[in-house]
């Protein structure tokens, strides 16, 4: 009978804990989703496509497929990442100053996704995994695509920069870029994490 009444005691003891855990560590980073978006043009451009964003226990995947960029113009893909977007220069619209300020703890976080030289049909196919990446309620992916313009084929230096860089000094010298701006803002998906599934 007392291991019976142990049995019985275990869920619910474990039920209360659960419960009164703090939100933070029950709910943060734990959301899965599942989402497509249009690739926007920016600046003038006229690019277009789609992406596809899914978060799950594996991490983060994403697919973009871009259509009517330059060919032969050199283009990045950065992984853009903020963890809540209610405390963005503008609140719940997160952009690029976001990835700056404030110049302590900017709420976005930013990375290189995928790189490639666009061929003679203008288009491109991007796709990466971020293992064990994961995502928060009331956060947003934004996926922002840079040309860098004629990819470099006689300074490979150069051409590295194009590949794998922003080529942003503001972002950050000489790491995101030297001299002038290079690369530029020509398309964007966003994906707005709403709540937790």
């Amino acid at each position: 009978m007392q291991k019976q009444s142990v049995l019985l005691v275990a869920p619910a003891l474990l039920g209360f804990l659960l419960s009164t855990a703090t939100p933070k560590l029950m709910a943060a980073n734990r959301c899965k989703t599942k989402e497509v978006q249009a690739v926007v043009p920016q600046n003038g451009s006229s690019v277009s496509g789609g992406a596809l964003l899914v978060v799950n226990k594996g991490g983060a995947h994403v697919l973009i497929q871009a259509e009517n960029l330059t060919p032969g113009n050199a283009y990045t893909v950065w992984f853009v990442y903020f963890d809540d977007t209610s405390k963005c220069v503008t609140p719940n619209h997160c952009a690029d100053v976001d990835l700056t300020m404030p110049a302590g703890a900017p709420e976005g976080v930013f990375g290189r996704m995928a790189s490639a030289i666009a061929g003679p049909d203008g288009e491109l196919t991007f796709q990466a995994t971020l293992p064990d990446f994961e995502v928060s309620a009331g956060s947003a992916v934004h996926l922002a695509l840079f040309s860098h313009g004629p990819a470099n084929t006689t300074d490979l230096q150069e051409r590295a920069r194009q590949l794998l860089t922003p080529e942003a000094p503001a972002l950050g010298e000489p790491g995101l870029g030297v001299g002038t701006q290079k690369g530029f803002l020509v398309g964007l998906a966003i994906f707005d994490i709403g709540s937790c599934k």
